[in-house]
């Protein structure tokens, strides 16, 4: 074992970067400026999203021209960088007669659906009023987009597994050759965790540009499903996504339905209206032909299960005899409680993919860490005992 382990360090010395060197002082002069870089980006990154953030909730706030394009002025004279540089481009939009909610999209201060989705509805419809708003809060575009930000944001805690993997892979290659020369200098034979973390330690060094390729290989994979996606949007709705995404996009064009139906009573022209605000492709395409369908004279209940917006089961949900909607009577009232329990229930599922994904993210890495603290602890007790 011994020899193996001298063989693969002889290995990993001489193929493999001087940071991951345990006899290099150079490589920890060159970590610390790439984790300073790394954490400098990170901060950046965080600094422009909460400018955009920023921008995009001030510029929700003006619905007249003379009104965007002074918060247009006011922004560029007296901020710098980033949002100086955009706030003299949406200058130059509104002077081009370029309508507000275009520019905004354009110059990327509103990038996802439901953010492109909230200057579009007050583009058409104008400001909602306190006594015409919805029942639930949930239904503004801005409030859906924070609220599943946040579900999200509980994500962060799979970084520690990230961080524990580079951690415990440094201790084995700064602890475990210790260990190895200690155990075969006394002839003891160690544990069998010991010897398992050698064993993997030793394939790690050895076959260093295994786990590269396998990264290189997990990255280029999901950068292909990204671009078929951008592609073709509706694989979105293919089971094996539909799941994760269709809903979240769904709920766009729902939340669009419900403020048509504020404004527009007809059926038809309320979900066509939805479709043309509705900033993603594949669902607009959805609304639109669930208004061709009414317009032919087809049932609403059908016209939204054909068009795949609805599952049959949640029609069946909302009937008179369930949650007491008559269809027949009262349509609008219908659409907008069932508008609200969609969108409602897309965050309902992300918040339970979140629970789940946390919990066994917790669960492996305290297995990791236990496992190694075992093998560890385990190997110093026999070591003790042996001596003694």
């Amino acid at each position: 074992m011994a020899t193996q382990r001298g063989a693969g360090k002889h290995r990993f010395d001489a193929a493999v970067w001087p940071l991951f060197s345990r006899s290099s002082a150079h490589g920890t002069a060159v970590a610390w400026p790439i984790l300073l870089a790394a954490a400098g980006f990170v901060v950046l990154w965080k600094r422009r999203r909460l400018e955009r953030d920023a921008m995009l909730h001030m510029a929700f706030q003006v619905d007249e021209l003379e009104r965007q394009q002074a918060l247009a002025t006011f922004l560029a004279e007296h901020n710098v960088g980033w949002l100086r540089r955009r706030s003299r481009e949406l200058q130059e939009d509104l002077a081009a007669g370029i309508p507000w909610f275009m520019a905004l999209e354009m110059r990327g201060v509103a990038q996802g659906a439901y953010e492109r989705l909230a200057p579009r509805m007050q583009h058409l419809f104008g400001k909602q009023k306190e006594e015409e708003a919805a029942p639930s809060q949930v239904m503004s575009p801005l409030n859906v987009e924070m609220e599943a930000e946040r579900l999200f944001g509980r994500m962060m805690v799979l970084f520690w597994f990230v961080k524990v993997g580079p951690i415990l892979g440094l201790m084995a290659w700064l602890i475990l050759p210790t260990f190895v020369d200690m155990f075969d200098e006394f002839g003891i034979e160690m544990t069998g965790s010991m010897q398992l973390l050698v064993w993997i330690s030793d394939m790690s060094v050895s076959y260093f540009a295994v786990p590269i390729v396998i990264f290189v290989w997990w990255i280029l994979m999901f950068s292909g499903i990204g671009f078929v996606i951008w592609l073709f949007p509706a694989v979105l709705q293919m089971p094996v996504f539909g799941w994760l995404t269709g809903h979240y996009y769904n709920g766009a064009g729902f939340v669009a339905l419900s403020r048509a139906l504020e404004e527009e009573k007809n059926l038809p022209e309320a979900f066509d209206c939805s479709g043309r605000l509705v900033p993603v492709g594949f669902v607009a395409a959805n609304f639109r032909q669930i208004a061709e369908r009414l317009r032919s004279g087809e049932e609403l209940a059908a016209a939204m299960q054909k068009s795949g917006t609805v599952a049959k089961r949640e029609m069946e949900l909302f009937t008179e005899d369930v949650i007491g909607v008559d269809w027949a009577r009262d349509p609008v009232w219908g659409l907008r409680q069932l508008s609200a329990w969609k969108v409602e229930r897309m965050l309902a599922r992300y918040s339970l993919l979140v629970q789940v994904c946390v919990f066994s993210v917790t669960i492996l890495t305290g297995l990791v860490i236990g496992f190694f603290g075992l093998a560890v602890i385990s190997s110093l007790a026999r070591l003790i005992l042996a001596l003694e």
